[in-house]
């Protein structure tokens, strides 16, 4: 078991953290744990739990807290337990278990040995703290200060050994970084001058006095402490009793000093809180080995493996006393790789093995390594490995040391075989983005224009190291708008470059791209062709006319380098700067002939795939002719209705910019007929907008390409954009366009669906004897054409028209008739509409249980076919039944499930549906 207060509290038992509950139950714990193994009154537990004015009921909170905590502790550990003596408690566990107890010990031990001990023990206590105070959950004020107090002593002490052993350079910025922080610790001044002094910056060591006597003089009117003054005196003087004694440096311990190679630490480090905290839980205290003892880092180039690294070593080096090595293995990059041997040999000679005894066969070298680490605590950093094979021999044997790998590989062999944690990178959120160049940039001049941040952090893509160019771009241009540079960030990756190959995007993404082989190369570089951010695997095939096989093991290595992200199962999409330097590839490697065949066949894949899937959306839709599918084309394979469903959404973006696209390759039929086949997904998905701009387009497309139905079929989608978007007369100008080109085709079909068409037009403007007409005729020209689909959605329409014209019989036996075709053809999307009619035929009725079922019918339906805008405007209906019924709490019910939906579409609607009395009176 351990126990951890010096930070937020903690309860671990064999390596697993225990939830603890509330938060009065966490403070009592604490208070008791603190006090452990002696006897704690009520009174002192009431009085170091509250704060705030102490209620009557305290003890009796304290009591049921305590019986709540004693079943919690013996459930994880029998032998735990909270014994009670008269209004005394007291938690019997071991000192050594509890961090603050172990802190203390640690503290005594070392004032009573030597410096070289003192320093090791110094050390281990501090790490025991990951954070500056005592948990948030102790209420007493004092006991914080006094603990806190008693680190900040313990670091003095700590520094006053390291001097002492004359580790004067090991400590000065440690000091420098507390002299800041504490910037009215004499004794930390005076450590932080003697260290300067030492290193030969004695202006330094005197300016640190000066900037402390004049605080001290300003602010609180006081003199320097008398050994302060004197120490100036001293570095005035060039006293020689400052310089380090030979017998205080332990010559013997200098030669085994251990080896502290970590480059230095970012101090503009922010973001990735979370993954700091995944690393901090592999060291659960500084007794036992760690959770893991090998991580590898990974993400793209630029992503922040290195900076992340790096910090979190800093932050944990303490609990490693036998130092920390650091190699750049170079995996990626413009230097040479560094080989193991090599890497072995800087290892062994920082590690004080003599270099004649070092062997040259990097098997042998890796066993010296793993025997030289075998009873030690190092920490060792491997930065930028290429592979997993340039790793394995850097790996100690042992489990008392942590490896830390970062790469841009996966490295999943790491994870099968050496049991690594996988410690994948991420974009940055927005806020990490902002805090980020908050560090960098002035604050003021960030809130001066929010608007050129946000711009910034978009053209950054939320990539870190595009950010930290960014930041320092605008250092430099400092008198420059944030706007302009923003602007000039979004202009290419020329952009990005400062003149250092180490943090120039365009160098930094060639080092992953040089890493590829020649048919993963080729594919990065077409799919700056996609018409879109997220693609499959069938898309990427289609997009190189590769096997689908060879496409899918391409686009693994592209994931492996981290060059694209596999987000879902079989669901990819890529960096917009990584696309952008795609792009450049493409445009400098690939002929134009070559990128317009890529670009079609992707434009195919959609074409095909959407109609393929519109099909299963609506299978009693009039489905169109398209040309034969391209050589090298692959479709996604749709197995049902909801496949069919999840890829539109998946795909929306994509296929909205395919349109363009084709307009781009001057493919105008492509465009009257993916439009045609986004159509009803559209519709039922509420894009109402998007179908708006995409059928306007078709219509312009079909007419160009000389395809008069085409037209028509893209003036009836777009009259339908506008019937939702309750823009009638739009909608009636469109169908009738539509009409008139049916009828000049002889189209018996395209006329007998617009005029159903038209019916819905006009029983939206309340005419519902021109609707019924229309209704009419739509049946008998379906009828004409055997069009069974057709004639069950007339019916259907024929029964609604009636119902509101006062005719219910004739309009329950229309909708029956309806509901029967449409149960013989299996059109689902039709069931639902006439259990709609026939639910509002009921309730005209008064069979108001017979409508309630006829209704949720229709809405299970609904909801299943995806049609979002239907489910809420039968919603709507089953609440005016359930309010005529008298279940006004139901009605209010399934309203608000309406609003719901109809705000998230953004439909008029939802403005009057707001209105009704049952909703006016609630919370929304």
């Amino acid at each position: 078991m351990q126990f951890r207060l010096l930070g937020a509290m903690e309860i671990f038992a064999a390596g697993r953290r225990i939830p603890i509950g509330s938060r009065k139950e966490r403070l009592v714990l604490a208070v008791l744990l603190l006090e452990a193994n002696r006897w704690v009154p009520i009174g002192r537990l009431v009085e170091l739990a509250w704060t705030e004015e102490v209620p009557e009921s305290a003890r009796r909170t304290v009591q049921s807290l305590i019986s709540r905590l004693r079943a919690r502790l013996r459930m994880i550990d029998q032998a735990l337990n909270i014994e009670r003596e008269g209004a005394c408690y007291r938690l019997t566990v071991d000192r050594a278990s509890v961090d603050v107890h172990r802190f203390r010990d640690l503290l005594a031990a070392a004032r009573d040995a030597d410096d070289n001990t003192a320093a090791a023990l110094y050390s281990e206590a501090l790490s025991l703290w990951r954070g500056d105070g005592l948990t948030h959950e102790v209420a007493a004020e004092h006991l914080r200060e006094e603990l806190a107090e008693l680190r900040l002593r313990a670091i003095e002490d700590q520094m006053d050994a390291e001097l002492r052993l004359g580790r004067h350079r090991s400590v000065v910025g440690r000091l420098s970084a507390l002299a800041s922080a504490y910037p009215y610790r004499q004794r930390i001044t005076g450590q932080l001058m003697l260290a300067l002094h030492r290193e030969g910056r004695s202006d330094e060591a005197l300016e640190c006095y000066r900037r402390m006597k004049n605080r001290l003089m300003e602010e609180v009117g006081l003199d320097p402490a008398e050994e302060l003054i004197q120490l100036e005196l001293a570095i005035l003087r060039a006293d020689p009793s400052l310089v380090a004694q030979p017998s205080s440096l332990d010559l013997a311990g200098v030669a085994s000093l251990p080896p502290m190679q970590l480059p230095a630490d970012i101090v503009s480090f922010s973001g990735r809180e979370e993954h700091v905290k995944h690393l901090d839980a592999l060291l659960p205290d500084d007794g036992a080995p760690p959770v893991a003892t090998l991580v590898a880092i990974a993400g793209t180039a630029g992503i922040g493996k290195t900076t992340l690294a790096v910090h979190w070593a800093h932050r944990v080096r303490d609990r490693f006393p036998d130092g920390q090595l650091y190699v750049n293995l170079r995996g990626y990059g413009l230097a040479n790789t560094v080989e193991a041997a090599d890497a072995l040999r800087g290892f062994l000679d920082a590690l004080h093995v003599p270099s004649q005894q070092i062997p040259t066969d990097t098997d042998q070298a890796a066993a010296q390594f793993r025997s030289v680490l075998a009873h030690r605590r190092v920490l060792i950093l491997l930065d930028n490995a290429r592979d997993a094979e340039q790793v394995r021999p850097l790996l100690p044997g042992g489990g008392r040391c942590l490896v830390i790998v970062t790469s841009r590989r996966q490295m999943s062999g790491l994870v099968a075989t050496e049991g690594a944690r996988l410690l994948r990178l991420a974009l940055f959120t927005t806020h990490e983005a902002y805090e980020l160049l908050a560090r960098r940039i002035d604050r003021e001049r960030l809130q001066a224009d929010p608007a050129a941040v946000e711009a910034l952090i978009t053209a950054c893509g939320r990539l870190p190291l595009a950010l930290a160019i960014a930041a320092a771009r605008s250092a430099v241009q400092h008198e420059f708008p944030l706007r302009a540079i923003a602007d000039q960030l979004k202009a290419g990756l020329a952009a990005f470059d400062c003149g250092d190959a180490a943090t120039c995007l365009r160098t930094v993404f060639s080092w992953s791209y040089g890493a590829l082989s020649e048919p993963a190369a080729r594919l990065f570089r077409m799919l700056s062709l996609y018409p879109g951010a997220h693609f499959t695997p069938a898309a990427a095939a289609s997009l190189t006319g590769a096997r689908l096989q060879d496409a899918q093991a391409q686009l693994a290595e592209l994931a492996d380098m981290h060059l694209i992200d596999e987000y879902r199962p079989g669901r990819f999409t890529v960096h917009d700067l990584l696309r952008t330097y795609a792009t450049e590839l493409a445009e400098a490697v690939d002929p134009s002939v070559d990128r317009r065949a890529a670009a079609r066949r992707a434009l195919e894949h959609y074409l095909h795939s959407a109609h393929d899937a519109a099909q299963l959306l609506s299978p009693h839709r009039d489905p169109i002719v398209l040309p034969p599918v391209l050589p090298g084309v692959h479709l996604e394979p749709f197995a049902d209705h909801d496949e069919a469903l999840s890829w539109f959404m998946a795909q929306h973006d994509a296929l909205l910019a395919a349109v363009h696209l084709a307009i781009k390759l001057a493919l105008d039929a492509h465009v009257w007929q993916l439009a045609w086949s986004l159509a009803d997904y559209l519709d039922r998905q509420g894009h109402w907008k998007d179908q708006l701009s995409c059928q306007r387009l078709a219509v312009e497309a079909a007419e160009r390409s000389g395809h008069p139905l085409g037209r028509a079929a893209a003036f009836r989608n777009l009259a339908r954009a506008h019937l939702r978007l309750t823009q009638y007369d739009d909608a009636h100008h469109h169908y009738s366009a539509a009409l008139d080109v049916y009828a000049a085709e002889h189209d018996v079909v395209g006329q007998a669906h617009t005029y159903g068409n038209l019916s819905a037009v006009h029983v939206l403007q309340e005419d519902h004897h021109a609707a019924l007409h229309c209704a009419l005729q739509s049946l008998q020209l379906f009828e004409r054409a055997g069009h069974r689909a057709g004639m069950a959605r007339a019916l259907n329409a024929t029964g609604w028209y009636q119902l509101h014209l006062g005719d219910y019989d004739l309009a329950i036996d229309s909708c029956t008739r309806a509901l029967e075709l449409h149960l013989e053809i299996d059109d689902r999307h039709g069931q639902a509409n006439t259990y709609d009619s026939l639910g509002l035929a009921h309730r005209y009725l008064g069979n108001y249980a017979e409508a309630t079922a006829c209704y949720q019918r229709s809405i299970d339906l609904y909801r299943c076919l995806g049609d979002r805008y239907n489910e809420a405007d039968t919603l709507t209906h089953l609440g005016e039944n359930l309010l005529a019924s008298g279940d006004r709490s139901g009605a209010d019910q399934v309203w608000r499930s309406a609003l719901r939906i109809l705000e998230d579409l953004g439909h008029p609607d939802a403005a009057k549906l707001r209105r009704r009395p049952p909703l006016s009176g609630g919370s929304q």
